[in-house]
């Protein structure tokens, strides 16, 4: 029996690579870092006793040369003035620093309002996202003040700073921390506690047309809240497809610090008879077609769902009988690397290709011998990666994750 990760490729990588930036954030790229900000009245210099709160995530792409600031606050004594980030600070987590970015605020920034949100992504290669006096004291240009900028960042010297009129100084500020990485995995889930294929659903034997899956979550600081991709905003959700399905869920910690996962849900037709009112199990190596009445009873004495042929780890699937390509994967999330398992045509050779979550080509393997085992991944950087493979014309596509 085989568990299938695999999941089909969109008309275009392109395509593909975007949809899963948007489901994910693109936070998870080897060029991007992200950062946490709690502000506080408290935290300011001098602190002051305002009410007031807030929390941003700060996304730093070092090869797209880009900053997203999203922000949101609350409880202000006095309406907004400007918000911007200093840095650095002689120390790390205290002090003051002059304003780095752009002067008087971010464009956009909410003025005038206790309350608000922001959300903004500037290309740090132009001159308007900076204080022009941070681009003269480091180096000069918009690429080594974007360089100095990561540098105090990183070592916790930078702060957001959100002035109002009654504390023109800065009302609630916070210094940048580094997001943990949060790990996100949904375990194999099984429609019945015996006779089912994991990840599958049968949705001619109603016992067995709905599976629940599970996001488990480590890392960060919880509780953590959850965004599945049909609208759940539980930890858990049940799902009874009609035909084969990824399902995603985004998972941010206390602090904003994002993590995902995804879990394709295979569907097996297991009606039979002549009306179609039967249900098709393996007996023993055997197919038989019986009443749904007797199904719990086979399934009970080690009987599957399905016929002998797809039930079997040896025989070829319904992925190879339909499109002549099978691909599953081992050890998906993966700290060190992944095996990927090929099964297709023995006459058609087999190209897989590596792109990062930016579309760029990270491995290419061509000309291998279809059903086998390839292993890869040891050198990559954590991360997302797309691996597409490509048999004749029948293509497919997994996502993998490398963890720290």
């Amino acid at each position: 029996m085989k568990n299938f990760y695999s999941c089909h490729l969109f008309p275009a990588i392109k395509k593909t690579l975007l949809v899963l930036i948007v489901f994910f954030g693109a936070s998870y790229g080897s060029s991007s870092q992200i950062y946490w900000v709690s502000l506080s009245g408290p935290a300011e210099a001098p602190p002051n006793n305002s009410p007031g709160t807030g929390k941003a995530l700060i996304t730093i792409d070092a090869v797209a040369n880009t900053m997203r600031v999203q922000t949101t606050f609350s409880g202000l004594l006095a309406g907004v003035t400007a918000s911007h980030i200093h840095a650095p600070t002689a120390v790390a987590g205290t002090g003051t620093a002059g304003v780095a970015t752009t002067l008087p605020t971010f464009p956009g920034f909410p003025s005038g309002v206790t309350a608000g949100t922001y959300d903004q992504t500037f290309n740090m290669l132009l001159a308007s996202s900076y204080n022009p006096s941070y681009v003269t004291n480091n180096g000069g240009t918009t690429a080594s003040a974007f360089a100095a900028l990561r540098a105090a960042i990183s070592a916790g010297k930078a702060y957001l700073n959100i002035h109002s009129s009654m504390f023109p100084g800065g009302e609630i500020r916070g210094f940048l921390n580094l997001c943990p990485a949060i790990n996100v995995v949904i375990p194999n889930a099984f429609a019945l506690s015996g006779g089912v294929l994991p990840n599958t659903v049968y949705p001619a034997y109603a016992p067995a047309s709905s599976l629940m899956l599970q996001a488990n979550v480590s890392g960060g600081t919880g509780p953590y809240s959850y965004n599945w991709s049909t609208g759940a905003t539980t930890s858990s959700i049940t799902v009874s497809p009609t035909a084969t399905t990824t399902y995603w869920v985004n998972v941010k910690d206390q602090n904003g610090c994002p993590g995902s996962a995804t879990k394709t849900v295979n569907v097996v037709d297991v009606s039979g008879g002549k009306n179609g009112d039967k249900i098709v199990i393996c007996h023993k190596g055997n197919t038989l077609t019986i009443g749904s009445d007797g199904v719990a009873d086979h399934l009970g004495h080690g009987d599957m769902l399905g016929n002998c042929e797809t039930t079997s780890a040896r025989a070829p699937s319904a992925a190879v009988r339909e499109t002549g390509l099978e691909v599953s994967v081992l050890g998906n999330p993966s700290s060190n690397y992944f095996d990927i398992r090929v099964r297709g045509k023995a006459d058609n050779n087999i190209q897989i290709t590596v792109y990062d979550n930016l579309g760029r080509v990270i491995e290419t393997k061509s000309s291998l011998p279809s059903n086998q085992t390839i292993r890869f991944g040891n050198s990559y950087h954590s991360g997302i990666y797309l691996v597409e493979i490509v048999q004749g014309t029948s293509k497919q596509t997994l996502k993998l994750v490398k963890a720290n």
